[in-house]
C-alpha cells in the first residue's frame, strides 16, 4: 500500500491496494482533478502492473540457454516477417505525447515514473488478446521494455513471451540521439552503439532499428545518411541481428518527393554492397505512390515498412493502401483511440478493430496488381526478347553464333541458351528493367528450376510479357494490319497460368493514309478488348516504318489514337509501344491519358547510342529495346566481360528512359517559377529611343549594330538572370548572332537559365474589322527548324485588337491558333501575344470578347498541347482568370502597354496570377552612356520591381479573387445521407453497396472520374463543395483539396452539417453549431478556402426566417475569425408555402444581417432559384457578398439553366443538374462530351454580360440590353464608362 499526497489540498486522498493475479491488478481510488493519471482511476478496472515492467537496467533478466533463439528459431522468425501482417510500433521516447494520447499524465522529471507508465501501457497492449500473430508480425519497442519481463511471466523476456505466446517478432529501437541538421539530414550519434547492440542481444530480440531523418534533397547529406545506416547495419549483422534502417523523410519537407527520389536512387546503388545480407527498411509513406516499389523485391531487402507519419489511422491506411507490397509500421495510428480509463472489453474491441483495419491496407496484392503498379509507376525500361523465328538467326549472328550449319531446333536451343545467360546475369534485374517481352516458344524455357516467366517475376522482379502476334498482313492503304491469331483463347489461358501480365501485338504504318491508320488503330483497340476480357493487359505495338513521311505518319497516328482511346471505358487500360518519333515529344499528349498505363518506344532498328540520344529528348517516354539492348554482347565473352557490357547497356538505356529532358526542365520553370518574361524583340528605333540613342544621326545599319550591342549588354549583365527572369523573347535577326561563342538563345538558357522564345512575325497587316492580323511569313517552316537548332524553346505570335468587332477578334484568335499548331508540330511551345490597343475607346469590351474567343479556341486543343498567353493588362482587373484556369495554358503574361515601370507594375499587381511580360518598361531609364555599374544597378532595380509585381499571390488571395471576379459556376458534390447518395449512384448506373464505407468509395470513384475529366477545370468552374469524406480521399495521388487547386485551379469548399432540428416557426435550424469549430479546423487543415452550411425555410414566417439568418451569420462570423470564407446556404424548400414571400422576407433579413460583417470581410450565399426573377439583385450587388450561387432545386438541367438565366449576376451552384446524363458505362469520349456540354450550358447561364460602350442601344441583331453590375472594379486610372451589357453577345459572336 502507498499513500498519495494530494497536490491540491495537501492531504492524503486515497490508498491503493494492489492484488497480483496473472500479471494484472485491481486498483481502486478516488479521482482528483480533471485529467486521469496512472494513480488516478475513476473506476475499478484490470490493467497491467506498470512497476513490474521496470527493468533494473540492461540485461536485468538473464537469458537462459533455453530462452536463446536457436538457428531454427531464427529462421522461423525470418519466415514470419515475410508473411501477411503488419508491425506495431511502441517505441516512442516522447512520453508526454504518447501517454497524453493514452490519457495519462507523466512526471517527466522522474524518468523511472515516466518509463513505468510507458511500459505499463505497452504491457497492456501486448498482453491483450487482440494483439497476436493473426495480424501482427512484428513489434518495434524500446530497449527498456525488451530487456524486461511480462507480468505473470516473470523470468521470461518480453521478446520470448511475444514469440512463444503471440508469434510476434520483437525488434528493439536503439535510442541513438539525432545530431544537428547538416546538409539537409540528421545523422545519429553512434558513441553508445556497440553497448546498446549488446543490450539488444541480451534482450534476445531479432533485430534493431536506428532512426535518422531527411529534411531536404541534398545528395551529399542523403549519401552520408545512407552510408552511416549501412555501417550500423554491418555491426548489427556481425552480432546476428537483423538491421532495420529507419530512413524517415520529414513529412513537412518542402521538397519531400525529391528527397524520396534521391533516397531511392542512393539506396538502389548501395544495397548491393551488402552481399548476401538482408535488411528491413522503415520509410515514410511516399508522396508519389509506389515510389518504394523497386525496393520491395530487392534481393537485399527483407521487408519494406511504412510509417503513419503522424496522420490519423484512417488517412494513413488510405495512403498506405496505394502502395503495393509495403506494409504498415504504425505507432500513433496503432494506438489511436486507446485510453487508460477504458474497460478491458472496450479496449479489446478497439484494438481488434484497429488491427483489422491496418491489416487490410497491409495485405499483399495479387501478382497482376503488383505488376500493374510497377509498370505504371517505376522508373526503368522494357526489354524486347521476343524475336520471331526469322529474327532469331540474325540475333544469334550478332551474338557471334554461326547458324549456317545449325538446324531450326539447334537455332532455337542456342537462342534459349543466350536468353538464359542474359536473364540470369546479376546486372539483369527489376531495379532497372521493369519488364521483358518473350516469344511464345520461350515460355517453357527453364532457368534453374523455374520456367522463364516464373523466374523473371519471382527471382528477378521483372514483369513477363508475351508476344502473341503471328505476323502482319500485306500492305493495304499504307498500313499492315495485324494477322489473325487463331488460338488466342488457348494462348491467353496459358499466359494466365504462367502469370503473364500483358500480351503484345504488332502492326505497321508505312504512309500517312488516314483511312488506313484508322483501320489499324480500330483493329488494335478491338483486339485489346478481347485481351482485357481475359484479365490481361493489351500491349499494342504500332511501328512507323522508315517512311518518306514519318512525321506525317506520326502526327496522324497520334490524332487517331487520341480519338479511338476515348472509345474505351474508364476501367479498360492498355500499354502502347510506338517508334521513337522523328519530332521530339510528338506523343507527349498521349502520356498521362487515363486509358494508358505506360507508353514505351522501340528503337526502330537504330543502334543503342542513337536510340538513347533520341529517346532521352522525349518527356516520360521509356525504352522498349531489343536489338539495341543486346548490342555488344558476344558468345565468347567471359562472364565478367559479359556482365560489364550488359551493365553498361542497361545503364545507358535506363538513363535515357529516366533522364529529365531540357524541355521538361524549361516547362517546369515557366509553369512553376516566380518571375517575369522580358521582351528583347522590339525593332531598333523603338528600343533605342528609350535607350537615349540619337536616332537622327545614325543610319539603319548603325542602328542595328547599336541594338545588338544594347541587347548583348543586357544579356551579359549580372542583373539579368534566371532567378528573376523566367523567359526572354528575341527577334528573328538575332538568330545568327553569338555571345561567348554560343548562339544567343543557347547562351540565354545555358549561361543565364532564362528560357528563350522567338518572335516569328514579319509585322502586322493593315487594320481590318477593328484588328490587325500577323503578316504571312514566307519561310516559316525553315525558320522553325533553325529555331530548334539554336535551342529556342517556343515561339511568339502577335496580333492587335482596336475595336470590339466579333468577326475581327475571332479572325485574330483563329490565326493565332493555326500558327500555334504549326509550331507545336515542330516541338516548339507557342506564346500567343494579342494586344488590345491601350487607346481603344472600348478596351474593356474588346478584352471580354477576346477572353471568350480564346476560351472557345483553347477547348479545341488536346491534353498535351500547351500554350502561353501574352496579353495587355486588362481594364477590369482579373478579367483573364478563366484563361489562367484552363489546363492548356501554362502561363499568362501581361505587356506593359508602353507605360513606365512603376505604373505598369501597379496595374499588373491588381491582376492575380498574371506575370509581367515587359519590354520597354523592363529597360526603363537605361541609357547608352551609363557606366557599367550604374547600368547594372538600374537594371537590378527594374528587375526587382517587376519581379515583386509578378510574384505569385498566396493561395487564399488567388482563390478569393477567383470566387469574386471570375465568370463560372460552383459544383456542389456534397450530397450526404444514404437516401441521396444511393439516388445519385443509381442515376450514375451503379448498384449501391450494402455497407456505408463501400458506398462512400463508390461515390468517391464517381466524383474522382468527373473531377479528373479534362473538361472539368478552372476555366469555367470556380469552386467545388465536397463532404469531409471526399476531402480526406485522394485524387490523382494527391489529397483532394490539393489536387483541385494545384492541378485543376478549382477552389475547394467543405460542407459542414450535423443535421437539422425539426421545423419550428417555418424553418429548420442547424444542429451541432457548437461543434462546427472542429469542422472549420479540418477545413483549414485540408486547405479549403471556406465552408458551406445549410438551413431550410418552409414557411414565410418572419421570426423564423430571421432566426435562421441570425444563426447563419453567427456561424459566418466564426468562420471569418478563422480565416475561412463562409458560404451561407439558405434553402427555400421547393414545396414551401408561398415561396415568393419566403424569398422576399429572406432577402430583407439577409440585407440587415450583412451589416454585421466586417469592413473588409465577405461571405458567399447559396440560395434557391427564386420564383420572382431578380429578387436577389440587392444581394448580388452587395459589397459584403463574394458571390451569390443558385441551387438547381432538383430541376432538370435545361429547366435549371433557364431559371438561372433569368437572374443576372447569380452563378450556378449545381450538383445533380451538372451530373445529369453521366453514367458509369459510358466510354471516356461519351462521358467527356456529356460533361463538357453540361459545363458549357451552365457556364453560359452563369456568365456576367459583356460590357459595351453604348448605353441602351440595340445591336445589329436586335437584342435588347440590360444594366448589370460590372464584373469587377475597374483599374485605377481607367476611363471606362459604367458597364451596360448584352447577355447574348457572346453567342452572337460565335460562342
Amino acid at each position: 500500500c502507498a499513500g498519495v499526497q494530494g497536490r491540491g489540498r495537501g492531504h492524503t486522498i486515497c490508498l491503493i491496494f494492489v492484488f497480483f493475479y496473472m500479471g494484472t491488478c485491481q486498483t481502486t481510488c478516488e479521482p482528483e482533478g480533471p485529467g486521469p493519471e496512472a494513480d488516478q482511476l475513476e473506476t475499478t478496472q484490470t490493467i497491467p502492473i506498470a512497476d513490474e515492467m521496470i527493468p533494473a537496467g540492461p540485461g536485468s533478466v538473464a537469458i537462459s540457454e533455453d530462452a536463446a533463439l536457436t538457428r531454427e528459431g531464427k529462421n522461423d522468425q525470418l519466415q514470419r516477417i515475410r508473411e501477411e501482417g503488419f508491425c506495431a510500433v511502441l517505441d516512442s521516447k516522447d512520453y508526454r505525447k504518447t501517454l497524453g494520447l493514452y490519457g495519462v499524465r507523466a512526471n517527466l522529471e522522474n524518468i523511472r515514473d515516466a518509463t513505468a507508465k510507458m511500459n505499463g501501457m505497452i504491457g497492456r497492449v501486448v498482453c491483450n488478446e487482440s494483439f497476436d500473430g493473426s495480424h501482427i508480425i512484428g513489434l518495434f519497442t524500446s530497449l527498456e521494455f525488451a530487456q524486461g519481463d511480462i507480468p505473470g511471466h516473470e523470468g521470461k523476456l518480453a521478446s520470448c513471451y511475444l514469440w512463444e505466446e503471440k508469434k510476434v517478432v520483437t525488434f528493439a529501437s536503439i535510442p541513438l540521439p539525432l545530431l544537428v541538421e547538416e546538409d539537409g539530414v540528421e545523422l545519429v550519434d553512434t558513441a553508445d552503439l556497440e553497448a546498446l547492440l549488446e543490450g539488444a542481444m541480451g534482450a534476445n530480440v531479432r533485430g534493431t532499428k536506428v532512426k535518422s531523418m531527411i529534411r531536404s534533397p541534398n545528395p551529399k547529406g542523403i549519401r552520408a545518411l545512407v552510408n552511416q545506416q549501412m555501417e550500423i547495419a554491418d555491426k548489427a549483422h556481425s552480432m546476428g541481428l537483423i538491421a532495420v534502417l529507419h530512413l524517415e523523410v520529414d513529412i513537412h519537407a518542402p521538397e519531400k518527393a525529391k528527397c524520396e527520389k534521391k533516397l531511392l536512387e542512393i539506396l538502389l546503388s548501395d544495397l548491393t554492397l551488402l552481399g548476401e545480407k538482408m535488411v528491413m527498411l522503415v520509410m515514410t509513406v511516399p508522396n508519389k505512390p509506389n515510389t518504394w516499389l523497386p525496393l520491395v523485391r530487392h534481393p537485399n531487402v527483407l521487408r519494406v515498412l511504412a510509417l503513419s507519419g503522424g496522420y490519423s489511422r484512417s488517412d494513413a491506411c488510405k495512403m498506405l493502401a496505394q502502395n503495393v507490397a509495403v506494409v504498415a509500421s504504425f505507432g500513433r495510428a496503432f494506438l489511436e483511440g486507446t485510453r487508460f480509463e477504458q474497460h478491458d472489453e472496450e479496449f479489446t474491441k478497439l484494438l481488434g478493430d484497429t488491427c483489422r483495419e491496418i491489416m487490410e491496407c497491409s495485405r499483399s496484392s495479387p501478382p497482376l496488381d503488383e505488376m500493374k503498379a510497377k509498370i505504371s509507376t517505376q522508373d526503368g525500361f522494357v526489354v524486347a526478347l521476343d524475336q520471331s523465328a526469322s529474327e532469331t538467326t540474325k540475333a544469334l549472328q550478332r551474338y557471334g553464333v554461326s547458324t549456317e550449319e545449325l538446324s531450326d531446333q539447334q537455332v532455337t536451343e542456342k537462342m534459349q541458351e543466350f536468353m538464359q545467360r542474359l536473364v540470369s546475369n546479376p546486372s539483369f534485374g527489376g531495379t532497372r528493367v521493369i519488364a521483358a517481352i518473350m516469344h511464345e516458344q520461350n515460355m517453357g524455357v527453364m532457368v534453374g528450376e523455374k520456367s522463364l516467366p516464373e523466374y523473371l517475376w519471382e527471382t528477378k522482379n521483372v514483369i513477363p510479357i508475351l508476344k502473341v502476334d503471328v505476323g502482319v498482313k500485306p500492305e493495304s492503304m499504307g498500313v499492315q494490319l495485324m494477322g489473325e491469331v487463331p488460338n488466342l483463347a488457348e494462348m491467353t489461358d496459358k499466359a494466365l497460368q504462367n502469370k503473364i501480365f500483358a500480351l503484345k501485338t504488332r502492326s505497321v504504318v508505312h504512309k500517312p493514309n488516314m483511312a488506313g491508320i484508322q483501320a489499324l488503330v480500330e483493329q488494335q483497340i478491338d483486339f485489346s478488348r478481347d485481351i482485357l476480357a481475359k484479365g490481361l493487359v493489351p500491349f499494342l505495338q504500332i511501328e512507323v516504318s522508315k517512311s518518306s513521311d514519318r512525321v506525317g505518319c506520326e502526327q496522324m497516328l497520334k490524332k487517331v489514337l487520341a480519338e479511338k482511346l476515348g472509345d474505351l471505358r474508364q476501367d479498360e487500360k492498355i500499354m502502347l509501344d510506338l517508334t521513337v518519333p522523328e519530332v521530339t515529344n510528338t506523343y507527349l499528349s498521349l502520356i498521362g491519358h487515363p486509358n494508358i498505363i505506360r507508353l514505351t518506344a522501340h528503337s526502330g532498328g537504330k543502334g543503342q547510342k542513337e536510340s538513347c540520344l533520341l529517346l532521352e529528348k522525349n518527356v516520360d517516354l521509356i525504352a522498349s529495346f531489343g536489338r539495341a539492348f543486346t548490342e555488344g554482347l558476344h558468345v565468347d565473352h567471359t562472364e565478367e566481360e559479359f556482365t560489364q557490357v550488359l551493365d553498361h547497356s542497361i545503364d545507358n538505356i535506363f538513363t535515357a528512359s529516366t533522364v529529365v529532358p531540357v524541355k521538361e526542365i524549361q516547362i517546369n520553370k515557366i509553369h512553376m517559377s516566380d518571375g517575369f518574361f522580358a521582351a528583347l524583340d522590339q525593332d531598333a528605333k523603338t528600343s533605342l529611343r528609350g535607350y537615349c540613342v540619337d536616332l537622327e544621326t545614325r543610319d539603319d545599319k548603325s542602328l542595328e549594330v547599336a541594338l545588338r550591342e544594347m541587347q548583348e549588354r543586357i544579356l551579359r549583365d549580372p542583373a539579368f538572370n534566371g532567378s528573376s527572369c523566367i523567359a526572354v523573347s528575341f527577334s528573328e535577326d538575332i538568330m545568327g548572332h553569338e555571345v561567348d561563342g554560343m548562339p544567343v538563345p543557347r547562351y540565354a538558357w545555358e549561361s543565364k537559365q532564362v528560357v528563350p522564345f522567338l518572335k516569328i512575325d514579319k509585322g502586322l497587316q493593315p487594320d481590318k474589322n477593328g484588328v490587325q492580323l500577323q503578316k504571312e511569313h514566307p519561310n516559316l517552316n525553315g525558320l522553325l527548324d533553325r529555331a530548334n537548332e539554336v535551342g529556342i524553346f517556343g515561339t511568339k505570335i502577335t496580333g492587335m485588337i482596336k475595336l470590339p468587332n466579333a468577326t475581327g477578334i475571332k479572325a485574330v484568335v483563329d490565326q493565332q491558333f493555326s500558327l500555334a499548331r504549326l509550331c507545336m508540330a515542330k516541338n516548339l511551345v507557342p506564346m500567343l501575344q494579342v494586344e488590345v490597343d491601350i487607346n481603344s475607346p472600348k478596351k474593356a469590351e474588346c478584352e471580354a470578347m477576346l477572353c471568350h474567343f480564346f476560351l472557345a479556341a483553347l477547348d479545341t486543343l488536346g491534353p498535351g498541347e500547351q500554350i502561353l498567353l501574352w496579353l495587355s493588362i486588362p481594364s477590369v482587373p482579373n478579367r483573364y482568370l478563366s484563361l489562367l484556369g484552363h489546363p492548356n495554358v501554362i502561363r499568362l503574361a501581361a505587356s506593359s502597354g508602353g507605360k513606365k515601370v512603376s505604373e505598369a507594375c501597379r496595374l499588373l499587381s491588381e491582376n492575380v496570377g498574371m506575370i509581367a511580360g515587359f519590354g520597354r518598361a523592363m529597360f526603363d531609364s537605361l541609357e547608352e552612356d551609363m557606366s557599367e555599374y550604374t547600368f547594372s544597378q538600374m537594371l537590378e532595380i527594374n528587375s526587382m520591381a517587376i519581379f515583386e509585381a509578378s510574384r505569385a499571390a498566396p493561395a487564399k488571395q488567388a482563390q478569393m479573387a477567383k470566387i469574386i471576379d471570375q465568370d463560372g459556376l460552383i459544383a456542389t458534390f456534397d450530397q450526404s445521407g444514404i437516401d441521396k447518395i444511393t439516388d445519385v449512384l443509381s442515376k450514375y448506373g451503379v448498384e449501391p453497396a450494402s455497407q456505408e464505407e463501400k458506398i462512400n468509395e463508390q461515390v468517391h470513384s464517381m466524383r474522382d472520374r468527373i473531377i479528373r475529366c479534362p473538361k472539368f477545370n478552372g476555366s469555367r468552374i470556380l469552386a467545388i463543395v465536397l463532404t469531409d469524406d471526399s476531402m480526406a480521399r485522394e485524387i490523382g495521388r494527391m489529397l483532394a483539396p490539393r489536387y483541385l487547386w494545384e492541378v485543376k485551379r478549382i477552389v475547394p469548399l467543405l460542407k459542414i452539417e450535423e443535421g437539422h432540428y425539426p421545423e419550428k416557426d417555418g424553418v429548420q435550424l442547424m444542429r451541432g453549431v457548437n461543434n462546427f469549430h472542429v469542422a472549420m479546423k479540418k477545413a483549414a487543415a485540408f486547405g479549403c478556402l471556406g465552408v458551406k452550411f445549410r438551413s431550410i425555410i418552409r414557411k414565410p414566417i418572419a421570426g423564423g426566417i430571421k432566426a435562421a439568418v441570425d444563426q447563419q451569420i453567427e456561424v459566418a462570423k466564426q468562420c471569418l475569425s478563422k480565416g475561412l470564407l463562409p458560404f451561407m446556404h439558405l434553402e427555400v424548400s421547393s414545396d414551401a408555402t408561398d415561396k415568393s414571400s419566403c424569398e422576399r422576407i429572406l432577402r430583407q433579413a439577409l440585407m440587415g444581417a450583412l451589416r454585421q460583417i466586417g469592413k473588409n470581410e465577405k461571405v458567399g450565399l447559396q440560395l434557391s432559384v427564386p420564383e420572382t426573377s431578380d429578387v436577389y439583385r440587392p444581394l448580388v450587388e452587395h459589397e459584403k457578398t463574394a458571390r451569390v450561387a443558385c441551387l438547381s432545386g432538383g430541376s432538370l438541367q435545361k429547366q435549371a439553366v433557364q431559371q438561372l438565366a433569368q437572374n443576372p449576376g447569380m452563378v450556378a451552384g449545381f450538383g445533380r443538374a451538372l451530373m445529369e446524363g453521366l453514367t458509369y458505362n459510358q466510354t471516356d469520349n461519351e462521358f467527356t462530351s456529356t460533361l463538357e456540354n453540361s459545363v458549357k450550358a451552365i457556364f453560359q447561364a452563369s456568365c456576367r454580360d459583356t460590357p459595351v460602350q453604348e448605353p441602351k442601344k440595340k445591336t445589329t441583331t436586335g437584342i435588347k440590353v440590360k444594366k448589370v453590375p460590372s464584373p469587377g472594379k475597374a483599374a485605377s486610372g481607367s476611363n471606362e464608362s459604367p458597364a451596360i451589357t448584352v447577355r447574348e453577345t457572346l453567342a452572337v459572336a460565335g460562342g
